[in-house]
């Protein structure tokens, strides 16, 4: 009894040390523990079991609050939206990966990319090492923009499709690389954005990640009534007040709004896996499938998702 009372104790003071993930927006620490929201559910559904038999009420509500907070953040962001459907529409199959700098698994990607095959592919940490692997085997994708990098910040986008427009772009204040570019799918133009933001794994970092969102949702507002997707590795969850601020001022919306969470990163760590790759679509833009695919030797899964984009008649 004394053991189960001091888990019950020790769970309310986490639980309520966890509440400052609603103020993500001011500080870097509380940002980092907004991700975790799945595992914070995870870890006091036992304890409110606790609290409840052992008839320790006040524990108890604390506890249920708490876990209520954070899955209505959950479910808040996984609520589905309605897209207006027509007659007139094109349909696009996004494939988008943070390779790890470090991963030497060329051909085990090069068989999942045949795999899945996608029409678009949206590469993050891409290296000169995977520009020179990549780059005369992905015949199938003639059209692209590629920026390899030593270090982590390298960026590329292989398409099926022509690139009518655009190319690499600077978003934010950290003169990282991203792709922006137009591409023509059945003659029909869809904006196709790939981004890396830094992880906020010092302050610099987090402040130039969370620039880089601000200025991405003030190049896609909702102003822009063009079909617009937004691709890669964000290192932030949708729990992230800044995420969450950018989805609002962009009229953008997460892919997997109405499917799952597909979790993402780190592979290597299954418990604390958390969804910090995105695809984010516009409003006419109805998903028809979301899902995270292992990566051999990333730590990342990729993500992939089959999209329908509707068009004026």
């Amino acid at each position: 009894m004394r053991l189960a009372n001091l888990l019950v104790t020790l769970a309310v003071i986490g639980a309520l040390m966890s509440l400052g993930s609603l103020l993500s927006r001011h500080h870097i620490i509380l940002d980092i523990g907004a991700h975790f929201r799945l595992q914070y559910i995870v870890l006091l559904l036992p304890a409110l079991l606790l609290a409840v038999v052992g008839k320790r009420l006040i524990a108890a509500f604390l506890l249920f609050a708490v876990v209520v907070v954070h899955g209505y953040t959950v479910g808040a962001s996984l609520r589905p939206v309605a897209v207006e459907q027509t007659g007139n529409f094109a349909d696009l199959r996004v494939f988008s990966v943070n390779l790890l700098l470090s991963n030497k698994n060329y051909e085990e990607f090069l068989a999942l990319v045949t795999k899945i095959q996608p029409d678009v592919l949206a590469l993050q940490e891409y290296t000169p090492q995977w520009h020179k692997a990549l780059s005369d085997e992905l015949l199938e994708y003639p059209h692209r923009v590629t920026q390899p990098l030593h270090g982590g910040f390298g960026i590329a986008l292989y398409s099926r499709h022509a690139i009518a427009a655009g190319g690499l772009s600077n978003l934010g204040n950290g003169g990282k690389p991203s792709v922006d570019v137009a591409l023509s799918v059945d003659d029909k133009s869809i904006r196709l954005i790939n981004v890396h933001p830094p992880p906020p794994s010092n302050s610099a970092f987090y402040e130039e990640r969370n620039a880089l969102m601000a200025d991405l949702a003030l190049a896609t507002g909702p102003h822009d009534a063009g079909a617009t997707v937004v691709v890669g590795d964000f290192n932030s969850t949708p729990w992230s007040g800044h995420f969450s601020d950018m989805e609002s001022a962009s009229g953008l919306r997460s892919a997997r709004r109405g499917i799952g969470i597909a979790a993402s990163w780190p592979d290597s760590v299954p418990p604390l896996l958390i969804p910090i790759d995105h695809i984010l679509v516009s409003n006419s833009i109805d998903v028809r499938s979301f899902k995270s695919v292992p990566v051999t030797g990333s730590d990342h899964r990729g993500i992939a998702g089959d999209l329908r984009i509707y068009f004026p008649e």
